[in-house]
């Protein structure tokens, strides 16, 4: 199987704080890491988070534990805070027949059919506060973390479909301490399987009127259907369609406020 990603800062930040590892063969694996821009240093952070649970053959909770347990040694060798790990994690991996995913935090997970369909489910909190997996590792800190208030994991289900209609399945909540949220498929079924960082929710488009530069927020669907428009799957595949759609933006006068990260898993 083959794999590819890439990672791009966000027009409001001085460092990208997105990191992805997409691993094809015989044992493809995919995972992406989103860093809280007001946490320090998870830049760094993390890359370990993701190169740690890379370690593993699962990131179910006792894996993800050991996954961020491993990350925190290696950021104290580097003289890092805890906080360094505060990110969201999110994989694609293969067992069997199936592909499984999972989203630990917020984020957004899309596969494509052979009829051409993308099916997406994104996943946001409420008041802008991830569940991170570092909180396992830190009792206290999730301890506040439950106590936000109104912060309830919302998960919104579409389809895109090949004429260009956005098809809204369902839209439900969770409580913001929900365990990860999990999706599998059939490989047969599916031509390709996609994670994206939460940037994918941060575009806007620029204008200039009579009273000053204005931005409005762009739909979320629109640059995904557009990022996640391939034209061929081999090779350095999501990277060029990246290059490409970044071009595209100049003349719609659209920005990614936020780090934006893909990776996408060829299942065929």
């Amino acid at each position: 199987m083959h794999a590819d990603g890439v990672f791009y800062m966000g027009k409001t930040h001085t460092v990208c704080q997105d990191y992805v590892l997409a691993r094809g063969g015989e044992r493809p694996r995919v995972l992406l890491a989103d860093g809280c821009s007001s946490s320090p240093d998870t830049d760094i952070g993390a890359r370990l988070l993701v190169r740690m649970a890379a370690q593993y053959d699962n990131t179910g909770e006792a894996c993800l534990l050991d996954a961020v347990v491993a990350a925190r040694i290696q950021a104290a060798l580097l003289g890092l805070e805890d906080r360094a790990l505060d990110a969201t994690l999110l994989e694609i991996r293969v067992e069997g027949d199936r592909w499984e995913a999972g989203i630990h935090g917020d984020g957004v997970l899309a596969w494509a059919d052979h009829n051409g369909v993308i099916h997406a489910f994104s996943l946001t909190y409420a008041a802008g506060y991830p569940n991170y997996p570092n909180y396992l590792a830190d009792p206290a800190r999730r301890a506040a973390f439950l106590l936000q208030v109104g912060n309830d994991r919302r998960c919104e289900e579409v389809m895109l479909l090949p004429d260009g209609e956005v098809r809204s399945r369902a839209s439900f909540s969770a409580p913001a301490c929900a365990p990860g949220f999990r999706k599998t498929g059939s490989l047969e079924d599916t031509r390709w399987v996609a994670i994206l960082s939460d940037g994918i929710h941060s575009f806007v488009q620029t204008a200039v009127d009579a009273g000053g530069p204005t931005t409005a927020p762009v739909p979320w669907t629109t640059p995904l259907r557009e990022l996640l428009a391939f034209k061929s799957l081999n090779g350095a595949f999501v990277q060029r369609r990246l290059q490409r759609f970044l071009r595209e933006c100049e003349p719609r006068r659209w920005q990614h406020r936020d780090d934006l990260a893909v990776a996408t898993l060829v299942t065929g």
